[in-house]
């Protein structure tokens, strides 16, 4: 589900390998981010659960660190969404997302949010 006022984040399937068209974004606390097929290669692995969104969104002892954007990112700590394919910001910080449908040689984040006060 796309909340209606949802800012767009594309992705699409390039072989082994889940790329965003824009890895880097800026968002406010209290915008959503949905993750959305940017086209019907990627669209049918999507919908079919064969791509996976994990984020560091949760990783609440970071929180103070994710504000000043000083910090690495543990992939290993990374967490599925629980449902759909998006997210609300609640907390500033910088905050990452990987795509991935085999996620064994995973080294970087798909997409950086940086999420500021209004």
């Amino acid at each position: 589900m796309n909340p209606a006022v949802a800012i767009p984040a594309f992705f699409s399937n390039s072989g082994d390998k889940i790329l965003a068209r824009n890895p880097v974004m800026t968002c406010s606390v209290g915008q959503t981010l949905a993750f959305n097929p940017a086209n019907e290669r990627t669209k049918i692995p999507f919908n079919s659960g064969e791509i996976s969104i994990y984020t560091d969104a949760w990783w609440t002892e970071t929180w103070p660190e994710k504000a000043s954007g000083d910090y690495e990112y543990p992939f290993c700590s990374a967490t599925t969404l629980n449902s759909g394919n998006s997210y609300t910001f609640d907390q500033p910080g910088t905050f990452h997302f990987i795509l991935c449908s085999n996620c064994d040689n995973v080294n970087e984040s798909t997409v950086t949010v940086h999420v500021k006060y209004h």
